[in-house]
């Protein structure tokens, strides 16, 4: 018998390094012959222009191929070097696909395992497939900084490296659960009381720390820095192999300093700035980073997780094609004739009945809560028990179709074929950790958060369908139809799921019932030739590539290059590179104040207390949700105000779809008609606010100082509001009742003396207790409120269905405006009443 080995051997020579040639020269699994012309011309241009970049971003859509393009990376590395490759998954059910799909090219690849790290990857023998937590933790067999030698790789490939973002937040985040360290968390929460109290919300923290869900309270940096030593003393006592912050301890304890503490009613999160890759040096060291991404808006997220290079980032190997691009049929209930109101059960209906027919289902939701409607339709999973319910929906012999609803799950969940044919996509992301919350807490509305939310939303989008011959019907429900619909948080999409959005959009416009509905899916699952061609034909001709967003990409940067500084004491140079970034956003007046929140931290520890105050005054002047220090005074905390008409015009303007925005302002005004909580119906009139033009805002909400609601209108007149709904309908104003109100006026006199006040209280009726001093207060009661509603109802309403561009929708507003006397004093003279006393004692 011939020895085909060494016959095979003799005639390899060398081994290649041209990354098709390795590919052309491995055996091929059945059905494959060769690559997508996608695949070749990445591989082509790393291979002459890019494999001895540090840093490369590689964008392939989902579906498109990424895998084995990133195996045939490291494989050429390898070959190169001699030095072995490290693959990095997202989780260890793909560290096994990752293995399998080199196994049928004969790539040899190893899953990371328990022992030490294998001989065959330190010679350069094989590819070492793992999770990025296995690389990124406090006792990683890779090496960490300041203790370890680190491990020499060839290359790092950094498979989906936009799913990795949470992994790496959470690497570097000590979390303290209460309920596995109630002791410990008790004794935490007792050492930042006293911040609370400092900056005015100790009421909040009382309320939050006894169970209650209401945000997340930082720890004032101020605070921060005295009492990270202890706290890292504690938590060095505390720690044991089974404490939920063991891997995280290591990495985190010598740089308190650069890190929030943050508490909710569930845990105590200290996390660092960024990911501080620097602790682990075979990362950092490596000469040859790979970041495999799907086609996303959000690439300044590799720069603040990973450290990537902005020039890596901004000229990414990206072929403008469609291979990896799924059908998909994405439609809103809510924008039909069904309506917002019945968009649930609708969405119920077709689940019900898609899964019946054999295919799988999945419905997406933020929250544990935003599950509970789906109960009696669709199976909750949590945590390990989405892996079995994936792995049901997958093996299409098991005849599992679900529905199954998962919570805060948008990434790391692959739904081939019939495994989902159907996904609900019910209600815009939240964020997945205690981090997440508080920055989207205090970036609400700017564009950092609206990018990172384009991000996770086309992550959930992308689990029904896993390659171009896939094909899926999405139901957008809820507050992500109006997401959807605004133009400008559309246009942080990629240009696949642009198309298909509008696509979708159109469609569902023209869908008159439940019925109609049913049948426009099934032209989708079906196979319907007069839609799929439709479908095709949009998605050829209207392709295009997404510019880098350059403001995202430069405040990554700079904050990047802040945490650098820190780590290493050069504080000077930190708060001179957050004061210049924040000189460069002075349109987004959140991000502007984060910035120099940075600047005014670094300040802090340079001990220039007074240059700090004056920088955080101003931050939290900008950005209210950020905490004033120790006797600064408020500057402003409802923002300037445009002229009226055009800010009602704007409203209208930003949505692609008036009739979406018509559903969404229903929707929101809905507390106003009927019994609502209190929160509700005070949300409920700051949109009432906003929908008049006026800078509208709760100012109580998360400190318990000032008023529920104030408007603030371009002539400097602010209508303080106190929100008195839950009385009956001929309930009496009592002195009780006046005088929260008036200790409200004094606090916006002493934070706005110019301003003119409208002293206004939303009460049933008209109705007030003798003898109480009412001079200059107002009123609107139930019948009051209900025109002035209907009045903004019926002025939006003209607006939208005008289809007048921003310049006519101005006009028709200000003309709008006088005709249903809704200026500042239009409202005072026809809607709000003046109190009649009522003689009986109170009870």
């Amino acid at each position: 018998m011939v020895d085909i080995r060494k016959l095979r051997a003799a005639a390899e020579g060398a081994l290649p390094i041209d990354p098709i040639r390795i590919f052309n020269r491995q055996p091929k699994p059945p059905g494959v012959n060769d690559l997508w012309d996608s695949q070749a011309e990445v591989l082509r241009a790393w291979h002459d222009r890019h494999r001895k970049s540090i840093d490369v971003v590689v964008k392939l859509n989902t579906g498109g191929g990424k895998t084995l393009v990133g195996l045939l990376m490291a494989q050429s590395r390898m070959n190169e070097t001699g030095k072995g490759a490290l693959f990095l998954c997202a989780n260890n059910q793909l560290v096994g696909q990752t293995v399998d799909k080199a196994a049928e090219f004969q790539l040899r690849a190893i899953a990371y395992g328990s022992g030490p790290l294998p001989a065959a990857f330190h010679n350069g023998e094989a590819i070492l497939v793992a999770t990025y937590r296995a690389l990124f933790h406090g006792y990683s067999k890779f090496g960490v900084a300041r203790r370890d030698v680190p491990t020499n790789t060839s290359a790092i490939i950094c498979d989906d490296a936009h799913t990795a973002f949470a992994d790496l937040r959470a690497a570097f985040s000590i979390v303290v659960p209460k309920h596995e360290h109630a002791e410990l968390y008790a004794e935490l929460t007792a050492r930042f009381r006293a911040s609370a109290d400092q900056v005015g919300q100790l009421g909040m923290f009382d309320q939050m720390t006894g169970g209650r869900e209401l945000g997340v309270f930082e720890v004032p940096f101020w605070v921060w820095k005295n009492l990270a030593p202890g706290v890292g003393e504690l938590l060095s006592r505390e720690d044991r192999q089974d404490a939920a912050f063991h891997y995280q301890l290591p990495l985190l304890l010598d740089n308190l300093d650069c890190c929030h503490a943050l508490i909710t009613n569930v845990s105590v999160t200290i996390t660092s700035f960024l990911p501080l890759v620097s602790m682990i040096p075979t990362f950092v060291e490596c000469p040859n980073r790979v970041y495999m991404s799907a086609t996303i808006a959000d690439d300044s997220s590799l720069i603040r997780t990973f450290g990537a290079d902005i020039e890596a980032v901004t000229h990414p190997l990206a072929p403008q094609s469609l291979a990896g691009v799924g059908e998909r049929m994405i439609l809103a209930p809510a924008l039909t004739g069904i309506g917002s109101l019945k968009e649930l059960d609708a969405a119920k209906s077709i689940a019900r009945e898609v899964a019946s027919h054999g295919a799988g289902v999945l419905v997406l939701v933020p929250s544990k809560p935003r599950a509970k409607p789906w109960a009696g339709t669709a199976v909750l999973r949590v945590g390990d028990q989405v892996a079995d319910a994936v792995a049901g929906l997958t093996d299409r012999g098991a005849n599992d179709n679900g529905p199954y609803v998962f919570p805060n799950r948008y990434d790391g969940i692959d739904l081939p074929g019939d495994a989902c044919r159907l996904l609900v996509f019910d209600g815009v992301p939240q964020g997945s950790n205690a981090y997440d919350q508080y920055r989207a807490t205090v970036l609400r509305g700017s564009s950092q958060i609206e990018l990172s939310l384009a991000q996770r939303i086309e992550q959930g989008l992308g689990r029904g369908t896993r390659g171009a011959g896939d094909f899926c019907v999405v139901l957008v429900l809820g507050n992500l139809v109006d997401w959807l619909s605004r133009r400008d948080n559309l246009a942080l999409m990629t240009s696949a799921t642009r198309v298909q959005l509008r696509v979708g959009l159109e469609v569902s416009r023209a869908v008159r019932d439940l019925t109609d509905l049913v049948e426009t899916v099934n032209q989708c699952l079906e196979r319907d030739s007069e839609w799929v061609a439709y479908h095709a034909r949009e998605l050829a001709e209207n392709l295009s590539a997404l510019p880098a967003d350059k403001a995202a990409l430069k405040s990554a940067v700079a904050e990047r290059a802040y945490l650098g500084y820190s780590l290493n004491g050069e504080y000077e140079q930190a708060a001179h590179v957050a004061r210049t970034a924040a000189g460069e956003h002075n349109v987004d007046k959140l991000l502007r104040g984060w910035l120099l929140q940075l600047a005014a931290r670094a300040e802090e520890h340079r001990g220039r207390i007074a240059d700090s105050h004056e920088l955080q005054t101003e931050a939290a002047s900008l950005n209210y949700h950020l905490h004033f220090p120790p006797g600064s005074q408020l500057r402003s905390v409802l923002p300037e105000v445009d002229q009226q008409a055009r800010n009602v015009a704007a409203e209208v303007s930003d949505y692609s779809d008036r009739r979406a925005f018509l559903t969404v302002m229903h929707d929101r005004l809905l507390p106003l008609s009927g019994v609502a909580t209190a929160s509700a119906f005070e949300e409920a009139v700051r949109w009432l606010g906003t929908y008049l033009g006026f800078s509208s805002d709760r100012l109580d909400r998360g400190s318990g100082k000032g008023p529920d609601n104030a408007w603030r209108t371009a002539d400097g007149t602010v209508f303080v509001i106190s929100c008195k709904n839950k009385k009956k309908i001929d309930g009496t104003l009592w002195k009780r009742d006046l005088e929260q109100l008036l200790i409200d006026a004094k606090w916006v006199q002493e934070q706005f003396p110019e301003f003119k006040q409208i002293l206004t209280v939303i009460s049933p009726s008209s109705s007030a207790a003798a003898d109480l001093p009412l001079s200059g207060i107002r009123v609107l009661t139930a019948s009051g409120l209900a025109r002035l509603k209907g009045a903004v109802d019926a002025m939006l309403i003209d607006l939208a269905n005008s289809m007048l561009e921003r310049d006519g929708l101005e006009a028709r507003a200000s003309k709008l405006l006088g005709n249903f006397e809704l200026t500042p004093e239009g409202i005072q003279a026809n809607y709000l009443d003046n109190f009649t006393e009522r003689k009986e004692a109170a009870n």
